[in-house]
């Protein structure tokens, strides 16, 4: 990896295939998604974001889609964190120190499911103000839920 100057800019049509290519370079998901469906979340999922490198090239991308969240007491809109993930060769780089700041200003309340055994997306969630919350053992996931202090809502 060469250092380069990395910034956060929301998620184009253009990221579709970086995207495709972060998400299969070492990522925990079961079931990466197909091509069709990152250009589907490029295209209409505009409260996601990416980091680029210095040639605006993505290196790693938080995924989220606004949504009724029925696991709270009373039902709102907040916004779920689908996938998040830095490619390989970036990892360690900061990706997520810059990501995940420019994501929590950006939405009031987030709320996502980490499986149990991930170990990397726990200490992001954690130093970014995230709280555990229950555990699933169906899905073998624990849900975690931030609300930005100034929730205006």
């Amino acid at each position: 990896m060469r250092l380069c100057q990395m910034q956060v800019r929301q998620i184009q049509e253009k990221d579709w295939e970086a995207c495709w290519h972060i998400q299969r370079s070492d990522h925990p998901h079961n079931e990466p998604f197909s091509a069709d469906t990152w250009l589907f979340i490029c295209k209409n999922l505009t409260d996601s974001f990416v980091v680029v490198d210095d040639n605006d090239y993505p290196v790693g991308y938080w995924i989220g889609a606004l949504n009724i969240n029925k696991h709270e007491e009373t039902p709102d809109i907040w916004c779920l964190a689908i996938d998040v993930c830095t490619h390989r060769d970036y990892r360690k780089a900061g990706v997520m120190d810059l990501i995940m700041p420019v994501a929590t200003q950006y939405h009031q309340r987030i709320y996502a499911f980490t499986q149990k055994d991930n170990v990397p997306a726990e200490g992001i969630m954690t130093k970014w103000g995230f709280k555990k919350e229950w555990y699933s053992e169906e899905h073998d996931m624990h849900y975690w839920t931030y609300e930005r202090e100034d929730n205006v809502s």
